[in-house]
C-alpha cells in the first residue's frame, strides 16, 4: 500500500500492531469487490468496530493475490488533492483508493470524478460510520457508479476473548468477561481496556 499522507503513516502503524481476528468473510468480500464490476465499496459500522483494520488487512491480501492492483490510502487528515496529484494514473493498471473517514465535500467530489472518468481502472473504498454511509451511497449514484455496502457487526464474545488472550496473555475468566461485556464486540475498545490493565500492572 502507498500512503497519501504523513499523518496516515503514524496511525496506520499503530493499527498494524493490533492482531487481526475474525472477519474472514468480510476480507473475502473486499477482495471480491476488487474483482467485481462495482466501483465503490463502503465499509460501515460504529466507531471502534474495526473498519479500518479490516480494510488494511484485506488490502495486503488483495495485493498479494492481484499484483496488478495498487492500493493508495488516505485518512481524514490527508490533503487528498496533493496526494492524488502524485499518482501516475496512466502508468497504473488498477488503482484502489482507500479513504478512511473523510467528509470533505470538495475532496470527495474530486475522488468520485476520477473514479467516474476511469471506472475501468479506479475503485474507491471508504470506511465510514453507519450514520454517514447513505450519503456516500447517494454520491456514488449521482456519479453513475455502482456501490457495494458492507456493514460490520460487533465481534462475538469468543473472538474477543481469543484476541485478548493471545495479544495480552490475560487468562482470568472474570477479567476476560469484563472486557467482553464493556467492549460490546468492538475490537478497538477491547484492545484499549486490555492495554490499560496491563500497563497499570493490574494483570
Amino acid at each position: 500500500m502507498i500512503d497519501l499522507s504523513n499523518s496516515w503513516q503514524a496511525s496506520i502503524r499503530q493499527r498494524f500492531d493490533l492482531p487481526f481476528y475474525g472477519r474472514s468473510e468480510a476480507v473475502d468480500d473486499i477482495i471480491e469487490f476488487a474483482e467485481s464490476d462495482s466501483n465503490v465499496l463502503v465499509v460501515h459500522g460504529s466507531a471502534g468496530i474495526g473498519k479500518t483494520r479490516l480494510v488494511v488487512q484485506a488490502s495486503f491480501q488483495l495485493q498479494a493475490r492481484h499484483r496488478e492492483w495498487t492500493v493508495y490510502t488516505a485518512n481524514v487528515h490527508a490533503d487528498l488533492d496533493a496526494g492524488l496529484s502524485e499518482i501516475e494514473f496512466d502508468e497504473e493498471d488498477g488503482i484502489i483508493l482507500f479513504i478512511d473517514d473523510t467528509r470533505d465535500a470538495d475532496q470527495l467530489e474530486r475522488v468520485f470524478d476520477i473514479a467516474a472518468q476511469r471506472r475501468s481502472q479506479v475503485k474507491l473504498v471508504f470506511t465510514e460510520r453507519s450514520i454517514f454511509a447513505s450519503s456516500l451511497e447517494d454520491r456514488t449514484n449521482r456519479f453513475g457508479l455502482d456501490a457495494t455496502m458492507l456493514p460490520l457487526s460487533p465481534l462475538d464474545s469468543e473472538t474477543v476473548t481469543s484476541l485478548i488472550q493471545d495479544a495480552y496473555g490475560i487468562q482470568d475468566p472474570q477479567t476476560l468477561d469484563w472486557i467482553v461485556q464493556v467492549s460490546e464486540g468492538k475490537p478497538l475498545i477491547a484492545h484499549l481496556l486490555a492495554d490499560q490493565l496491563v500497563s497499570e500492572g493490574l494483570y
